[in-house]
């Protein structure tokens, strides 16, 4: 999207909204950009509180993602 703010919050939000997503209509599209929001909400939260709580949700995507198709890509 362009001219919108990639805030850690709006990024967040984003992937849950991808993420809830997927876990309804089971699709991978969505559960892969889920995770790539969640690694960009990670890469751009300064505080460590806000920063952690992303990393364990970015934890969470993985593993369902592995548990979906079990890339080597989400054990690195």
């Amino acid at each position: 999207r362009t001219g919108t703010a990639r805030t850690p919050g709006r990024l967040a939000a984003d992937a849950r909204d991808r993420l809830g997503r997927f876990r309804r209509q089971g699709t991978a599209r969505d559960l892969d950009l889920g995770i790539a929001l969640l690694t960009e909400a990670v890469e751009v939260e300064r505080r460590r509180p806000d920063r952690s709580r992303l990393f364990a949700d970015l934890a969470a995507a993985l593993a369902e993602r592995w548990e979906a198709r079990r890339l080597g890509e989400d054990l690195s």
